[in-house]
Order: C-alpha cells, then structure tokens, then sequence
C-alpha cells in the first residue's frame, strides 16, 4: 500500500528513468519553452524533423538554374524553366521582350 504524500520526486529517481520506459503519450506535450536537443534526422513521414534536415531541404528545393524561372508545373510542383517566347531574363532579373512582340 502507498500512503499519500510518501512518494516524493527524490524517491522517484526521475532523473534516472528514460523517457522511452513510459507509454505513448496520450496528449500534447508542452516543453515550458525548452528546447529538444540531439534529435536524429527524421526517416519515417511522421517523424520529427530536426532544423538541419528543413534548412536543407528548402536549400534543395530552391536550387535554380542560372537565369531559369519557377513555374507551377501541372502537378502543382514549383519547376525551373527556361523563359521562351518573345522575352528572356537575366540573372540579375532584368526582362527583355522582342522587338514587335
């Protein structure tokens, strides 16, 4: 039998106990503005994603070809093409249309 008030955090030994001998959480978790440290990359869809897997996946998606554009593609996937037609564009973003265009 525990008798209220006898079991204290020093007798818990909390500092001790991993987190992955506790079952699955059954709410949110709030860190009290603390950050998690030391999380893997994520390999699974519903894993978490550290800051470095997101800053490079942006940087990838980002990648564009020298004077290219994005365009929605049919998918709805942002695509880098060539500007065609009657104008190009430069790097520095500068548009020029044909003559009699």
């Amino acid at each position: 039998e525990i008798i209220d008030a006898n079991v204290t955090n020093a007798k818990l030994d909390k500092a001790n106990i991993p987190l992955s001998g506790f079952g699955a959480a059954t709410a949110n978790i709030a860190m009290g503005g603390f950050q998690l440290n030391n999380v893997a990359e994520p390999t699974a869809a519903q894993d978490a994603a550290t800051r470095n897997y997101v800053d490079n996946s942006i940087a990838t998606s980002n990648a564009l070809a020298n004077t290219n554009i994005f365009v929605g593609s049919a998918t709805g996937v942002a695509t880098g093409v060539a500007l065609s037609g009657d104008a190009t564009i430069n790097n520095a973003g500068v548009l020029t249309i044909g003559t009699d265009a």
